[in-house]
This record gives C-alpha cells, sequence and structure tokens, in this order.
C-alpha cells in the first residue's frame, strides 16, 4: 500500500511548468516529499525525465547520502516488483552516475569541466582548513606590516584607534572579517566600494535606513500585537480590567509611532513615551481578579516595554544629523580597513595560486566566472558554458534553501532555464532552520521568494 499524502504534498508532488519554493518545517516530511517528487518525474508515462537530468543539490554531505539513499531505494523497489520495464531499468542504470550532491561540490565540478576556460592549473587541490587558516593569518600579518612600513597617515591613525594593546590581532581580526563578508556576494571587491560609498552620502540616500525602519516598524507591529492580546484577557472572564486604562495608553502611543515614515520624527516620538502607572486592583464592586490573568497581563506589559526600551538604545541613540556626522568620520575609517582587505585578497590570492590550492569561496567564484559574465554596464548574462548546462538539466532541485548566499543563488540560476521563461527550479527548507551562519549564508533570499 502507498504512502497517503496531504493535499499540499500531492500538489507539491505533481505540480510541474513552474518553479516551486515550498516552505516546511522540520519533520514535516520535506524529503519524502522531493524524492517521491523525483520519482514520479523519472517514471512519468509522458514526458519522463532521466535521473541523471536532474541536478539535486545540498548543503552537507550527510544530506546528500541520506538523499541519495533514499532515492536509489525507492528506484530499486519498484524496479524488483516490476524487473521488465525498460524506463526502471535505465533508471537502474543511473543510479551511479546521478547528480545529487553538496553545492560545493557542483561548483568543483563545473571548474573541471572548464578549467582551460578560466586559467586554471588542473592539478589544483582544496586546502585543509587549517592550512588556510594559518596561511590567512600569516598573509595578513604580512599585509599590515607592509602598511606600517609604508607610513600612510590614515593607517596609523587607525591602527592606533582599533588596535588594542601591543599586538594587532584585533586589526586581523577586522581584516578577515570584511573579506569573509565580502566573499558571499558575486563581487566582493565592488560589494565592499558600494558599503564605503554609503559613508559619503547623505541620509536621505543611505541603502540601510529604510531597511532599518522596516525592521522596527515590523517589531512594534508584533508589541501592537501583545497589546491587543493581553486587553481581550483583561476583558475576558476574572480579567484584570483596571489594567485597561494603561494598555490602551500605550496602544495609542504605538499606532502614532507606526504612523510616522521619518528616523527623526520617530526618534521623538520614542524618547517623549510615558507609560502610565498600571494598576491591577478590582474597582470598587469589582469581583475579584484571575492572579494568573492578572500576572500575564503585567508581565506582557514589562516585556514590550523593556522592547520598546531596547530599540530606542539600539537605533535611535542619536539625530540623523548627529548620525550623518559620525558615519563621515567612521567613513574615513572603514575607508583604510577596505584598503588593507582589498590588498589582502590580492596577496591571499597570489599565495595560494603560488601552492597551487583553492578554498571553497575559491570554488564558489570561478564557477561564476565559467558561468556569468558581467558587462561594463552592470548587465549579468549566461555563458555559453551555463546554457549548455540549461540544455541538459531537466530541474535544480535546492535542499535546505535557506542556507543559500548571494553567489550560490545566482550560480543555481545561471544553470536553470528561469532566464528563458521556463521555470524548473524546486527549492525546499525552513528559513527557521539557517543555521550556515559561518558559510554567510543569507536567509533573505528565501523570504524575498514567493512560495
Amino acid at each position: 500500500m502507498g504512502k497517503s499524502w496531504t493535499d499540499e504534498q500531492k500538489k507539491v508532488i505533481e505540480t510541474r511548468g513552474k518553479s516551486l519554493l515550498v516552505s516546511a518545517a522540520a519533520g514535516s516530511g520535506k524529503t519524502a516529499v522531493l524524492v517521491e517528487r523525483i520519482l514520479r518525474e523519472i517514471l512519468d508515462p509522458v514526458h519522463p525525465v532521466d535521473l541523471d537530468k536532474l541536478l539535486i543539490v545540498t548543503f552537507t554531505r550527510a544530506a546528500t547520502a541520506q538523499l541519495r539513499e533514499r532515492i536509489r531505494d525507492a528506484v530499486t523497489a519498484r524496479y524488483e516488483e516490476d524487473p521488465s520495464d525498460r524506463r526502471l531499468a535505465r533508471q537502474m542504470s543511473l543510479l551511479y552516475s546521478d547528480h545529487i550532491m553538496t553545492i560545493d561540490r557542483f561548483f568543483l565540478m563545473v571548474i573541471r569541466e572548464h578549467y582551460q576556460e578560466i586559467g586554471l592549473d588542473p592539478s589544483f587541490r582544496i586546502g585543509d582548513e587549517g592550512e588556510l587558516k594559518l596561511m590567512k593569518s600569516d598573509v595578513c600579518a604580512a599585509v599590515i606590516e607592509e602598511a606600517y612600513q609604508e607610513g600612510r597617515e590614515d593607517f596609523l591613525r587607525f591602527s592606533e584607534c582599533y588596535a588594542a594593546g601591543s599586538t594587532d590581532r584585533d586589526l586581523e581580526d577586522m581584516i578577515l572579517d570584511l573579506y569573509e563578508t565580502s566573499t558571499s556576494h558575486a563581487w566582493p571587491g565592488e560589494w565592499r566600494h558600494l558599503c564605503l560609498q554609503q559613508y559619503e552620502r547623505e541620509p536621505e540616500a543611505w541603502d540601510w535606513l529604510p531597511a532599518l525602519l522596516d525592521v522596527v516598524r515590523a517589531r512594534l507591529t508584533d508589541l501592537r500585537s501583545a497589546m491587543e492580546q493581553a486587553e481581550q484577557i483583561c476583558l475576558s472572564k476574572g480579567g484584570p480590567k483596571a489594567c485597561l486604562t494603561a494598555i490602551r495608553s500605550d496602544m495609542g502611543q504605538l499606532d502614532r509611532l507606526l504612523a510616522l515614515s521619518g528616523y527623526d520624527q520617530m526618534r521623538e516620538e520614542l524618547q517623549n513615551l510615558t507609560f502610565v502607572r498600571i494598576s491591577k486592583k478590582p474597582k470598587k464592586g469589582e469581583d475579584p481578579y484571575d492572579p494568573d490573568k492578572t500576572k500575564r497581563v503585567s508581565d506582557q506589559r514589562d516585556s514590550w516595554k523593556k522592547e520598546i526600551g531596547s530599540l530606542t538604545a539600539r537605533f535611535f541613540r542619536r539625530s540623523l544629523a548627529d548620525e550623518a556626522e559620525l558615519m563621515k568620520k567612521a567613513g574615513a575609517d572603514f575607508a583604510v580597513l577596505v584598503r588593507l582587505t582589498d590588498r589582502f585578497e590580492e596577496a591571499f590570492r597570489e599565495e595560494k595560486t603560488r601552492k597551487n590550492i583553492l578554498d571553497f569561496t575559491d570554488t564558489a567564484h570561478l564557477a561564476l566566472k565559467v558561468l556569468v559574465e558581467k558587462t561594463p554596464e552592470g548587465e549579468i548574462r549566461e555563458t555559453r558554458a551555463a546554457r549548455e548546462y540549461q540544455d541538459f538539466f531537466e530541474e535544480i532541485a535546492i535542499d535546505e534553501y535557506q542556507d543559500s548566499n548571494e553567489v550560490q543563488e545566482l550560480l543555481l540560476s545561471s544553470v536553470s532555464r528561469e532566464s528563458r521563461g521556463i521555470y524548473n527550479r524546486f527549492m525546499v527548507g525552513d528559513v527557521k532552520q539557517s543555521i550556515y551562519r559561518f558559510r554567510m549564508s543569507d536567509p533573505g533570499i528565501f523570504m524575498k521568494r514567493p512560495t
């Protein structure tokens, strides 16, 4: 007897001709749905797809091994039921030439197949994690020493401000942090200099300011919902109705805040908030309040007062004019950091080239070089190699999609057929499980895509 699927799972399994993002929590059967979808695709009586024409990527070796095993078990079980089925026999022959792999292995496959196009020595190896860490430290120290010898005034001021004690470890950490963060973007050097430009702009042109205000509004909206819940508790049987005055006062202040659009307006309103004293005692003639409900309402109010205070302290300490002045001063220091990071990237690349080793960041960016090109006007175009992969792969399936970053997203979209108007990507994941921050994943990619 076959497995029974929910209506939503059936829709996911059977839908064709469009890209899908399946957002589901752990334990909800995402992998089982993915396996069943693949099985039905390769056994489709009208438009069957060979197993090796499906690119299925994951983010860990363990996940790859588990997925491959489940797909092989499912195909084998079907074949054993009907060994005479030619379609199944062909899929059995393809079980060990599949393209089920980690995303890093996919990048390696791309650069190994196109090494001559990017001038790569095919005898390269992937550096050991410890070896690369030591190499980064040595190169970074050499870059800082070089800067000391050069003796530029802005660097000496920078080192005086940020190098604690008698070592330059803090400077090294700053350079490596900026380098690692930038490598999750398609063109790291360009991204760093775009960040630098933010310091030179007037507040109305700051890219990050609208995003910050959106975050604040979203949090205030959540608090407004919590206030409504507290209000309902007060109005329920045994609820502390005497608390309503304070809660409704808080709700009114939050409504005024949410109606504001400017940073300085919101800052002024936050600084002028007043919280009236909450009363927990029944008025004369009222029945006694439920102590549990009274405590819940009181605790909730304390919680949102603390949250509003935290938002004010974190994001609204200074006026925009003061922030702009501070940005200009910080920009001078950040310019030094960008210059040091640019030099580190160059020196680190030279050292890896000398030893003929790559790290996983290199494989991603070299694969990017194989698959896309950027025109002087900034237009991103797919290469001939990308179009060849598009012709070969019928579908691109991505497990744990929430762990993608900008480079990975660009690369996987380049080998899909979406640029041709043919939507053939299948993505599964749960943004709440994004764990690979050390690989600079960007859950925002998941959240921006419709599910």
